[in-house]
């Protein structure tokens, strides 16, 4: 993340703690956890601050043409349908004082978790070229999961879940975008 990175080489960094390390969760795309070979693992950053759940436009792409039996609807942005969600940024550097991405991608994908009530779960991820990470998980899916983040045992415990798979272990990585000179030439 290049904001937490840029600074004059001479001058020492202001003592306050950083963490480039964010929590991360894998999360399961799928029929059931019943079909190991059908299963797809993705990893997304959490962040409870986020409005949305949302990824690179690049990355989905690719997932979704790699594994096509998790995707149950594409929506693209466009006139006389729907129109496309734009993203603003906490921190800008613009002169107009607000950074702006669109995204113009919408991938309805079945998670291989079900409710109290048995019934299938979807994740649905905005997608856009100028995301800056492969995949991060927003308020919806931690308010719709019920989701209660535990830093003293690393875990995402989802409540609105049935188990296996209701409790997400936490690990803490820097944020990734793959590029599309990173992915394979065909999947």
């Amino acid at each position: 993340m290049p904001a937490l990175n840029a600074r004059p080489t001479y001058l020492k960094l202001l003592p306050c703690p950083i963490d480039r390390k964010l929590p991360t969760v894998q999360v399961v795309f799928g029929e059931n956890f019943d079909d190991e070979k059908k299963l797809v693992y993705i990893h997304g950053t959490v962040d409870t601050g986020a409005a949305l759940t949302i990824g690179s436009l690049t990355f989905f792409a690719y997932i979704c043409k790699l594994f096509p039996w998790i995707v149950e609807e594409i929506i693209v942005a466009k006139p006389g349908g729907y129109s496309e969600t734009l993203l603003s940024g906490m921190v800008s550097s613009d002169s107009e004082g607000v950074t702006m991405a669109s995204l113009p991608v919408l991938f309805k994908l079945k998670m291989s978790y079900f409710t109290a009530d048995g019934e299938r779960t979807y994740l649905k991820v905005a997608c856009g070229k100028h995301v800056s990470c492969n995949f991060l998980l927003g308020a919806p899916f931690l308010k719709g999961t019920k989701a209660k983040l535990d830093y003293g045992l690393d875990v995402v415990e989802c409540a609105g879940l049935t188990a296996p798979g209701n409790v997400f272990k936490m690990d803490y990585r820097i944020p990734k975008l793959i590029s599309d000179s990173g992915l394979p030439s065909s999947p």
